[in-house]
């Protein structure tokens, strides 16, 4: 496997590709270019899930049909 590492914003990043013969490939890893990322950090944070009522656990297996 042919490997290349490069680094990005104090990140490193190694890619390796196995042998193939596809023409997209020919390069190998010489093919690949660096890509400066669109994005950093994770983004705003996911609404939070609303509270379930408690339910008793009898109730949950009733309702399964699993009798």
């Amino acid at each position: 496997m042919e490997k290349i590492t490069w680094t990005a914003g104090g990140r490193s990043i190694t890619v390796s590709l196995p042998a193939m013969d596809a023409e997209w490939a020919v390069e190998g890893v010489r093919g690949l270019w660096a890509v400066r990322a669109t994005h950093e950090g994770r983004g705003p944070e996911p609404r939070p899930l609303p509270e379930a009522p408690e339910t008793n656990p009898a109730v949950i297996g009733g309702m399964s049909g699993s009798w």
